[in-house]
């Protein structure tokens, strides 16, 4: 990747965390996560861990011709690759992946 599309992008997302968090009031938030009802959180993450099973099944499904690979081996490579989506810029995860 070229130097200054990595700081375009860095820019960017500077300026838009700037839009998004510019009347944010740090006593308001702590106080809202303070009476937040966290089992809520619990179906979420229930979903999303059903969404990455799903996606590991396909990556079974889609490799069948190439190799038997169980759907229980390809869930920690897809979510190890979601993470890495997450937290490394440009979807650096997908080398995770690989």
């Amino acid at each position: 990747m070229k130097r200054w599309q990595f700081w375009l992008g860095v820019v960017i997302s500077a300026a838009f965390l700037w839009v998004a968090l510019r009347g944010l009031s740090l006593g308001d938030m702590w106080q809202e996560l303070r009476e937040a009802n966290y089992w809520w959180l619990l179906p979420g993450v229930v979903v999303y861990f059903l969404g990455v099973w799903a996606r590991a099944w396909r990556w079974h499904y889609l490799l069948r011709p190439l190799k038997q690979i169980p759907t229980k081996t390809m869930f920690p490579i897809v979510a190890i690759g979601y993470m890495g989506n997450n937290i490394y810029p440009a979807r650096a995860g997908e080398l995770l992946r690989a």
